[in-house]
């Protein structure tokens, strides 16, 4: 009985020891627990912490990246404009060259034009060509177109470099009859229109001319024309000058010189208006 009272007391006292060593264990799991709990609380604030770092570093280089990104934009638009500006101004001064050379090229041969110009001016009547346009004409009796008289005409060609002009007052002289000069002056042709003012450079223009006739000059005439055909009229003292047109106010010092085929023209190489048939 005593030894199953020392059993007893020693499986009780073990028991004890035993609950002794679990409450320990016990205690040392829950301080253990509460450690674990504070080191995961303590690291899940330093998780947070540093994601919130990690978030303001983020958010801070985002808006260091945006700020960049801004500055970059508005270094590129300056780059943009200032390049812009370069081609304007470079532009500019091609286009200002360009006309520097064009107008230094437009002013040589402006200052050669008028070298050639003053050349003939002095001598305009040189630069200017006069042709036969017709035959001569003879009225011997009166006609529609008025009083006896005649009539021939040029074609003018203008070789110079200025506009040029036939006016009345530069018309003169006289028509020669078997080497006389008839009575009367050369005049514009009042039945026909020349085309003499402001002729251009290499253009033509038409020049109608008459000298009335008197009673005595229509009978030497009608008698030549019937005894001797070859006699001859003389144009070499008609007197024709030109002056330059709206744009070359200079006149001629020498009048036109007639050409070789209406210096002398016979009667039988002219047209008559007469009582009389041409031979």
């Amino acid at each position: 009985m005593e030894d199953q009272v020392e059993a007893l007391t020693a499986e009780k006292s073990k028991l004890a020891n035993d609950l002794a060593n679990e409450k320990k264990q016990h205690d040392s799991l829950k301080r253990s627990m509460e450690i674990s709990r504070r080191e995961v609380a303590e690291a899940r604030t330093d998780a947070n912490t540093q994601r919130e770092t990690y978030q303001l570093e983020r958010e801070g280089l985002l808006n260091e990246r945006k700020v960049l990104n801004e500055k970059l934009l508005e270094a590129q638009k300056v780059a943009d404009e200032t390049k812009k500006r370069l081609n304007e101004e470079v532009n500019q001064r091609n286009n200002w060259m360009n006309s520097y050379y064009e107008a230094s090229r437009k002013l040589a041969e402006l200052e050669y034009v008028v070298k050639i110009i003053e050349a003939q001016k002095d001598a305009l009547h040189d630069h200017v060509v006069i042709m036969r346009d017709f035959k001569v004409r003879v009225d011997l009796i009166d006609t529609s177109l008025g009083p006896p008289r005649i009539r021939f005409g040029f074609k003018i060609r203008n070789e110079a470099l200025p506009n040029i002009t036939i006016h009345e007052k530069g018309v003169g002289g006289k028509v020669y009859f078997r080497d006389h000069p008839l009575t009367e002056t050369c005049r514009f042709d009042p039945n026909m229109a020349s085309n003499v003012e402001n002729i251009e450079h290499k253009k033509e223009g038409s020049l109608y001319l008459d000298q009335k006739l008197t009673a005595s000059e229509i009978d030497r005439i009608s008698k030549a024309l019937e005894s001797n055909p070859n006699a001859e009229f003389s144009f070499e003292h008609v007197i024709i000058k030109v002056s330059g047109g709206d744009n070359f106010p200079y006149e001629a010092t020498e009048p036109l010189h007639i050409p070789g085929d209406y210096q002398r023209v016979k009667l039988n190489d002219c047209q008559f208006n007469s009582n009389t048939e041409n031979p």
